[in-house]
């Protein structure tokens, strides 16, 4: 089965999901970095100090939790309008 599946992916799509791969892995570690850069701005922002022990745990939080909150977001949503493309039962464009 695996063999047939292959078989009838051509070339070019297998380059495609190689490229999209590619590109998502640079984009999504784009992202993280550009909030990484942004942490002092966002803390002095919200009246904090990086070296204050709640500055710090709200720093971490935002290191840790924001790219998986962001990336299970965007799943959902891809999801969701893959769904609807391949006929599921709901929203219809």
């Amino acid at each position: 089965m695996q063999r047939e599946l292959w078989a009838s992916v051509s070339e070019g799509q297998r380059r495609a999901v190689l490229i999209n791969a590619f590109l998502g892995a640079l984009l999504g570690s784009m992202n993280v970095s550009s909030v990484v850069i942004a942490l002092p701005a966002i803390l002095r922002g919200i009246g904090l100090s990086i070296n204050s022990s709640i500055g710090f745990m709200i720093m971490s939080w935002i290191m840790f939790a924001y790219p998986p909150l962001v990336m299970a977001i965007t799943v959902a949503s891809l999801a969701g309008y893959l769904t609807c493309m391949a006929g599921g039962v709901g929203y219809s464009p």
